[in-house]
């Protein structure tokens, strides 16, 4: 049975370690929650919204399919229950992140540059959805699972 999840929680520090290790053991698509967070800004601040079905490609790779049920509840709990998250905070991770104010140049601070560069690039990779024709598609479990039987126990 599969209990209901509050989408409003956020993450707790040990969940994005977990949702990090997911994204540098996948080897498609995102490959870093700060990447991530840039991405859903981008997806979130589009003039129109951009349905999962799209995004769901860049976010895990291409033909991505879960391992099983269990990775596949845990980890799009936490990717949606993230997209929340970052919708709360988008102002201000857009101001810090695209903003480059004169106290952000810090060339000593090589980490948080690289940072800034990764949110950037997953901001990118959200705005080129911007502008596609199928952006409200619909999607169904199958675009997350591998098999109807998975499909089928995720449903149930």
């Amino acid at each position: 049975m599969i209990h209901p999840v509050d989408f409003q929680r956020p993450l707790t520090p040990e969940e994005i370690a977990e949702l990090e290790k997911f994204f540098q053991g996948n080897g498609k698509g995102i490959h870093a929650v700060i990447q991530l967070q840039g991405f859903f800004c981008a997806i979130l601040t589009s003039s129109h919204p951009i349905s999962p079905y799209l995004w769901r490609p860049v976010v895990f790779g291409e033909n991505f399919y879960f391992q099983n049920n269990d990775e596949a509840i845990c980890i799009l709990d936490l990717v949606l229950r993230y997209l929340n998250q970052v919708n709360s905070q988008k102002s201000s991770l857009i101001d810090a992140f695209l903003c480059d104010r004169e106290e952000d140049i810090d060339f000593q601070n090589h980490k948080h540059h690289e940072l800034k560069g990764i949110w950037r690039i997953g901001h990118a990779q959200g705005k080129a959805l911007w502008n596609k024709e199928d952006a409200l598609a619909p999607m169904t479990l199958t675009d997350f699972v591998s098999t109807e039987s998975d499909c089928k126990r995720l449903t149930h």
